[in-house]
C-alpha cells in the first residue's frame, strides 16, 4: 500500500492555558493567560442575541416581557415617570453615595421583582456579593460578584462552580480600566464554570459598568458578547434575560442530560449503557476555555455483573470532524490491506462510543444558542488589551465615534463562523497507565518503541496523530498504546490543540525550520504536519523521562542535581515561545554537552537520546530540502527509531524514575 501523508497546512494553536504562567496558580497571570488565548470576543447585536435563548420549560419562562414590565411598573419595581428605572436603583451607580458593593445590592431586588412579576415560583435563584468563594476542586478562591445558580442559592456546603449558570460583574463607573477589570473577572468565571464541570456545554454572563450592560455567552467554540444597553432606561432585555436564567431548565442552560453528577463521580449514558467513573485520569486539555476539554476517567459499567474496569473518555468535537470510534473502526478494517506483519497495540479495543444531541435532536454545543444562524461582524470586544494590530482582522481602535472602550471596529465585515461542536463519548476495555505515571524506565522505553509501530501504521494509511504526549501515550500490559485518535486526514482539519513539552519545535515555530539557507529562490511555503513531527514528539518524551528524573537510590549530589534542575526547565519550559527549548533540539551539540548533569547510569541511554536528535535533524534536512515535502526517508527513519529503542530498552533494565 502506498504511503500518502496528507497536505496538512494548518498552523497549530497555541494555548496559553497550558502554559507556566497559567499552570503557577497566579490568579493575575492566570486570567492574563486566558483573556490572551482567546483574545477577542465578536460583539453580535442585542436582539440577537435575546431571540436566540430558548423558551423555556416552565410557565414562567414563557411570560411575556411587556406584560412583565406592566406588572413591575404596577408593583413599584420599576418607575415609568421620569426619571424612569429600577426602584432598586435610585440613581446611577456613577452618581450614588453609596459603596459599590452596596449600590449592586439592587440587582438582587430587581431579580427577585421579577419573578414576582411573573407569578411563578422560581427554579433557580440568584446570589449577590458573595461572602464565601464557589466551591472548587481546584482550589480556585475568586468569586464573582454575583451569580445565578441551580436552584436554591442556599445549601449544606454552599453553592458550587458546577451549580453556576450565569457569572455577574458590576463596577459603578464606565470607562476603559472598568471595563477591562469586568472582562477579566468575567471570562474567568465563565471559563471556571467550563472547567470545573464536564457537563456543561455552554455557560452565561452579565456585565454591568454604571448602567451599561451587556450580556455574554460562552461555550468551547466560542465567545460572544452582546452590544451595550442601559439597563435604568432599556429594562426589557434584562428582563427577557433574568426571565431565561431563572425558569430555564438544566438542558437550555447548557447541561449534557446524559451526564449525570453523584457526589463527586458521574454518571455517562453511552447509547443505552451507563458508566460510573471512578478515578479521574487526565483533564489537561479542559484547562483551555477554547477547544476540545477532553477528559479521560476509569470506570464501570453499571450493571455489568463482572465489574470489569473500562476507560471512559469525554470530549466535544467539531461536527464536520469524523469521530474517533469510527476512525478506529476503519484502521482496524484496513490491517489486513497493509501486507505485512506490523500490528501494534493500536490504541485500546473499543466498548462503545455515542455523540449525544440537544434539545430536538440537534447536534453542537452551541446550534442550541444559535440555531444556525450567522451574523456579519463589524466589531469585536478586544480581550487581550494590546495595542498592536488585533489579530483578527482589518481594524481600528476604539477611539471611533459610537464605539465602547476595548471596542474595536473591523472594516472588513466577516461573517460569523466557529467551529461547532458535539459532545462526545467514547469508552475502551483497557484502562491504561498514562506514561507520566510509569516510573520503570524499561516499561517507559517499551512504550515508546510500540508508539514508534504505530506511527509507521498511521503513515501508512495516510494519517499522523498531531497530539503524541505523556497523557495519551498508555502503558498497559507490557506494551505502549495510543489514545486521543481523531487523526483521519481531513482537508480542512482545523486549529491543532497539543502539549507543550512534547510539541515538536517546527509545531510551536508554526515554520520549517530545517529548509536551506539559500531558500530566497522560493517564497516560504505553507507549514504543513508530517509524519516526522510525530516522531520527534517520541523523541521528546524520551528525553524527559532523562532530564526530568533522578534515579532511585541513587547517590545525592547536589551541585549535579541542581544542574540537572535547571536543565530541565530549559528543555520542559511549559511555553511554546521558548527559544533555549527549540536550539536544545536543532542546534549541534548543545543537548549533548548537558548529559554530565544527568545521574551517570543514565548516561548510556542520553547517548542513545542524543544519535536518534542528530538523525531527526538531519531527517529533517533532507525532507525540506525542496518546497514539496519529501517523505521518501520515513520508513528507514522510523525503523532506525524502533531498533535503537529496542537497544534503550535493554539498557534500562532495573531503573526506576524519580521526579527531580
Amino acid at each position: 500500500m502506498a504511503a500518502v501523508v496528507p497536505n496538512l497546512d494548518t498552523l497549530p494553536k497555541l494555548n496559553r492555558a497550558h502554559e507556566a504562567d497559567h499552570l503557577s496558580g497566579d490568579l493575575t497571570q492566570g486570567r492574563t493567560a486566558v483573556l490572551e488565548e482567546v483574545s477577542a470576543a465578536p460583539v453580535v447585536p442585542l436582539t440577537w442575541f435575546l431571540n436566540l435563548l430558548p423558551p423555556g420549560s416552565e410557565d414562567g419562562s414563557n411570560a411575556n416581557v411587556q406584560d412583565i414590565k406592566k406588572a413591575l411598573i404596577s408593583n413599584g419595581a420599576w418607575k415609568n415617570q421620569e426619571p424612569k428605572g429600577w426602584s432598586a436603583f435610585p440613581t446611577t451607580p456613577r452618581a450614588s453615595e453609596l459603596g459599590e458593593k452596596e449600590i449592586f445590592q439592587g440587582f438582587q431586588q430587581v431579580v427577585e421583582a421579577i419573578a414576582t412579576a411573573t407569578g411563578y415560583s422560581k427554579i433557580n435563584s440568584y446570589l449577590t456579593e458573595p461572602k464565601t468563594a464557589p466551591l472548587s476542586k481546584r482550589n480556585n478562591k475568586p468569586r464573582p460578584d454575583g451569580f445565578f445558580v441551580l436552584g436554591d442559592v442556599a445549601g449544606a456546603t454552599g453553592p458550587s462552580w458546577p451549580k453556576i449558570i450565569c457569572s455577574a460583574a458590576f463596577r459603578r463607573s464606565r470607562g476603559k480600566g472598568e471595563c477591562e477589570d469586568n472582562a477579566k473577572k468575567t471570562m474567568w468565571s465563565l471559563y471556571q464554570v467550563m472547567r470545573e464541570d464536564a457537563r456543561r456545554r455552554f455557560t452565561f454572563g452579565i456585565t454591568i459598568e454604571d448602567t451599561s450592560t451587556r450580556l455574554w455567552f460562552a461555550s468551547r467554540s466560542i465567545i460572544l458578547v452582546s452590544r451595550h444597553f442601559n439597563f435604568m432606561k432599556k429594562p426589557e432585555p434584562l428582563i427577557r434575560m433574568i426571565i431565561f436564567l431563572i425558569y430555564a431548565s438544566k438542558e437550555q442552560l447548557g447541561y449534557d442530560m446524559t451526564m449525570h453528577r453523584n457526589q463527586s463521580q458521574l454518571a455517562i449514558d453511552l447509547g443505552g449503557r451507563t458508566s460510573q467513573t471512578k478515578e479521574l485520569l487526565a483533564d489537561f486539555a479542559a484547562d483551555s476555555p477554547l477547544g476540545r476539554g477532553t477528559r479521560f476517567w476509569s470506570g464501570l459499567f453499571i450493571g455489568d455483573p463482572e465489574r470489569k474496569q473500562a476507560a471512559l473518555k469525554d470530549c466535544l468535537v467539531e461536527c464536520d470532524r469524523e469521530l474517533e470510534g469510527d476512525v478506529l473502526i476503519a484502521h482496524r478494517r484496513g490491517y489486513g490491506k497493509l501486507g505485512n506483519s506490523s500490528k501494534p497495540n493500536f490504541n485500546e479495543k473499543m466498548i462503545m462510543h455515542a455523540k449525544t444531541t440537544l434539545m430536538g435532536g440537534v447536534e453542537g454545543d452551541t446550534q442550541t444558542m444559535m440555531n444556525g444562524n450567522s451574523w456579519v461582524v463589524d466589531r469585536w470586544l478586544d480581550l487581550k488589551h494590546n495595542p498592536k494590530q488585533p489579530c483578527w482582522g482589518s481594524c481600528v481602535a476604539s477611539t471611533s465615534i459610537g464605539l465602547d472602550p476595548q471596542e474595536v471596529k473591523c472594516t472588513a465585515h466577516d461573517e460569523l463562523n466557529f467551529k461547532k461542536r458535539r459532545h462526545y463519548h467514547i469508552s475502551f476495555e483497557e484502562v491504561g497507565k498514562p506514561l507520566h505515571q510509569v516510573v520503570s524506565l524499561r516499561d517507559y522505553v517499551t512504550a515508546l518503541r510500540d508508539i514508534v509501530i504505530v506511527i509507521e501504521v498511521l503513515r501508512q494509511f495516510g494519517c499522523v496523530h498531531l497530539n503524541i504526549g505523556s497523557a495519551n501515550v498508555l502503558f498497559y500490559k507490557g506494551g505502549g498504546r495510543l489514545s486521543d485518535f481523531d487523526c483521519k486526514p481531513s482537508p480542512n482539519p482545523g486549529e491543532h490543540d497539543g502539549t507543550p513539552n512534547f510539541m515538536p519545535v517546527e509545531v510551536t515555530a508554526r515554520r520549517r525550520l530545517f529548509q536551506p539557507r539559500d531558500h530566497t529562490r522560493y517564497s516560504p511555503p505553507p507549514f504543513q504536519y508530517f509524519t516526522l513531527h510525530d516522531i520527534e514528539s517520541v523523541w521528546w518524551l524520551l528525553a524527559f523521562a532523562l532530564v526530568g528524573n533522578g534515579i532511585q537510590d541513587e547517590p545525592p549530589s547536589i551541585i549535579r542535581e541542581n544542574r540537572q534542575v535547571e536543565f530541565a526547565r530549559g528543555m520542559f519550559p511549559n511555553t511554546l515561545t521558548s527559544a533555549l527549548r527549540r536550539d536544545y533540539f536543532t542546534m549541534f551539540d548543545l543537548f549533548a554537552r548537558k548529559k554530565h548533569t544527568l545521574p551517570p547510569v543514565l548516561h548510556p541511554l542520553f547517548d542513545i537520546a542524543e544519535s536518534l536528535r542528530d538523525r531527526l535533524v538531519m531527517e529533517y534536512i533532507n525532507a525540506e530540502k525542496k518546497v514539496a515535502l519529501n517523505h521518501k526517508r520515513i520508513p528507514r527513519t522510523l525503523s532506525h527509531f524502533r531498533k535503537t529503542l529496542e537497544k534503550a530498552m535493554e539498557l534500562s533494565g532495573g531503573i526506576i524514575l524519580v521526579p527531580i
